[in-house]
Protein backbone atom coordinates (compact mmCIF):
# COMPACT_ATOMS: atom_id res chain seq x y z
CA UNK A 1 0.00 0.00 0.00
CA UNK A 2 0.81 3.43 -0.41
CA UNK A 3 0.06 6.52 2.13
CA UNK A 4 0.67 10.40 2.34
CA UNK A 5 -0.71 12.26 5.19
CA UNK A 6 -2.12 16.18 4.73
CA UNK A 7 -1.25 18.41 7.30
CA UNK A 8 -2.64 21.96 6.84
CA UNK A 9 -0.70 22.97 3.31
CA UNK A 10 1.89 20.19 3.31
CA UNK A 11 1.69 16.80 2.25
CA UNK A 12 4.11 14.99 3.66
CA UNK A 13 5.28 10.92 2.36
CA UNK A 14 6.16 7.60 4.65
CA UNK A 15 9.74 8.04 6.76
CA UNK A 16 11.92 5.53 5.40
CA UNK A 17 14.34 5.61 8.10
CA UNK A 18 11.88 3.01 9.82
CA UNK A 19 12.31 0.75 6.65
CA UNK A 20 11.80 -3.13 7.31
CA UNK A 21 9.64 -2.39 10.34
CA UNK A 22 6.83 -0.04 8.80
CA UNK A 23 4.05 -1.24 6.46
CA UNK A 24 5.17 -1.30 2.50
CA UNK A 25 4.40 -4.80 1.41
CA UNK A 26 1.82 -5.87 -0.97
CA UNK A 27 -1.37 -5.93 0.15
CA UNK A 28 -3.37 -9.46 -0.92
CA UNK A 29 -6.57 -10.48 -0.19
CA UNK A 30 -6.78 -12.58 3.12
CA UNK A 31 -3.18 -12.26 4.14
CA UNK A 32 -3.36 -10.06 7.35
CA UNK A 33 -0.46 -7.10 7.42
CA UNK A 34 0.07 -5.26 10.73
CA UNK A 35 2.44 -2.14 11.04
CA UNK A 36 2.32 1.21 11.09
CA UNK A 37 3.61 4.51 8.73
CA UNK A 38 5.74 7.28 10.33
CA UNK A 39 5.62 10.72 9.03
CA UNK A 40 8.45 13.53 10.06
CA UNK A 41 5.32 16.83 10.35
CA UNK A 42 6.55 19.67 11.42
CA UNK A 43 5.81 20.34 15.34
CA UNK A 44 3.80 23.68 14.68
CA UNK A 45 1.28 21.80 12.31
CA UNK A 46 0.92 18.75 14.86
CA UNK A 47 1.33 20.87 18.69
CA UNK A 48 -1.19 20.90 21.15
CA UNK A 49 -3.61 24.10 20.19
CA UNK A 50 -2.66 23.22 16.25
CA UNK A 51 -5.84 24.18 14.34
CA UNK A 52 -5.22 21.96 11.04
CA UNK A 53 -7.10 18.94 10.38
CA UNK A 54 -4.78 15.56 9.57
CA UNK A 55 -5.76 13.69 6.47
CA UNK A 56 -4.48 10.18 5.91
CA UNK A 57 -4.43 8.79 2.61
CA UNK A 58 -3.76 5.12 1.44
CA UNK A 59 -4.34 3.44 -1.84
CA UNK A 60 -3.07 0.16 -3.40
CA UNK A 61 -1.64 0.67 -7.18
CA UNK A 62 -3.14 3.34 -8.87
CA UNK A 63 -3.40 6.85 -7.26
CA UNK A 64 -6.73 7.62 -8.85
CA UNK A 65 -8.35 9.79 -6.36
CA UNK A 66 -11.32 7.40 -6.09
CA UNK A 67 -9.52 4.57 -5.56
CA UNK A 68 -8.16 5.82 -2.36
CA UNK A 69 -8.99 5.66 1.50
CA UNK A 70 -9.32 9.11 2.92
CA UNK A 71 -9.42 9.36 6.98
CA UNK A 72 -9.71 13.11 7.76
CA UNK A 73 -9.38 14.20 11.94
CA UNK A 74 -10.13 17.28 13.33
CA UNK A 75 -7.47 19.17 14.76
CA UNK A 76 -7.45 18.42 18.59
CA UNK A 77 -8.52 14.98 18.32
CA UNK A 78 -7.10 12.79 21.45
CA UNK A 79 -6.32 10.08 19.13
CA UNK A 80 -3.43 11.90 17.53
CA UNK A 81 -0.55 12.05 19.66
CA UNK A 82 3.21 13.42 18.35
CA UNK A 83 5.87 12.12 19.68
CA UNK A 84 9.46 13.67 19.63
CA UNK A 85 11.59 10.05 19.90
CA UNK A 86 10.89 6.84 18.05
CA UNK A 87 12.43 3.49 18.82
Amino acid sequence: PHADLLVGPNTYAPSDRFFGRTLGAEVAPGIAQEGSWVFDVATPLAAAGATDAITLRVWTGSDLLDSRLVIETPAGDPHIARIDDAE
